[in-house]
């Protein structure tokens, strides 16, 4: 098993109306193909919330997806059949949505568990929160 990297620290304490819980795993059970729904999730953020996406492996295919969306991630392994991803905006759109959540800007990490996904930091925009 790899050695998963730290959650970013905007992830933490998150309050009841910042997570979106999706489980996908009897959806994939039952053979159905969950990506509409992931992506339909993903689309009804608004600025402050997080989707926490729950599968029963890690969905490495959705990240290039999300990425192109402008979205990043962090993946925890639960177990080899239980993963959650946690999916929220990346770069500037990250800025936007930690001034949502937190008050003020910090560092975005994407990251995964993936040893060729290596973490890269982002900071936020010069400005970022500014009234």
């Amino acid at each position: 098993m790899r050695a998963e990297t730290l959650r970013p620290a905007s992830l933490d304490g998150l309050g009841e109306g910042h997570r979106v819980d999706l489980d996908v795993r009897e959806d994939l059970r039952r053979g159905n193909e969950p990506f509409s729904r992931i992506m339909a999730a993903v689309a009804a953020l608004v600025p402050g919330q997080v989707l926490v996406l729950r599968a029963p492996f890690e969905p490495a295919p959705l990240y290039r997806v999300l990425g192109q969306r402008g979205f990043a991630h962090w993946t925890e392994s639960h177990a080899a059949d239980d993963w959650s991803v946690w999916i929220y905006p990346d770069r500037v759109g990250a800025s936007a949505w930690r001034c949502a959540t937190t008050g003020g800007p910090s560092f975005s990490t994407r990251s995964s568990t993936r040893e060729d996904s290596p973490t890269r930091p982002t900071s936020p925009s010069p400005g970022a929160c500014a009234s």
